[in-house]
């Protein structure tokens, strides 16, 4: 006896943001918060990041594509580069700050 099988097809809003955190117990992590309509809390998703690049060397590996695999390292690498810049840059507006002693809050956005 053959059970009949029914396709069902839902049209569902969700709001998804992401953020990329750093956790002294994981490292570096991708937080997915997704909020449904209706719903007052975010479902949270908390992905360490080494596991995402354990998964594209693996899939390197499987499929043989070292182009793919040098290309995420790239945009890995491109990408660090910019968030030191960044960093650096903060750094030293706090130094110069600090050495004469004016208020973070009241200057100006200069990044």
């Amino acid at each position: 006896m053959n059970t009949p099988q029914h396709e069902l097809e839902f049209d569902v809003v969700v709001d998804l943001s992401q953020a990329i955190e750093f956790s002294q117990d994981e490292g570096l992590v991708i937080e997915s918060s997704f909020l449904s309509f209706g719903e007052d809390e975010p479902h949270k998703v908390i992905t360490p990041f080494e596991k995402l690049v354990n998964n594209a060397i693996e899939l390197g590996k499987i499929s043989e594509d070292y182009k793919h695999v040098y290309c995420i390292a790239h945009e890995l690498e491109r990408n660090a580069e910019r968030l030191r810049d960044v960093a650096q840059r903060i750094e030293d507006t706090r130094l110069v700050a600090d050495m004469f002693d004016v208020d973070m809050d009241n200057l100006p956005e200069v990044l």
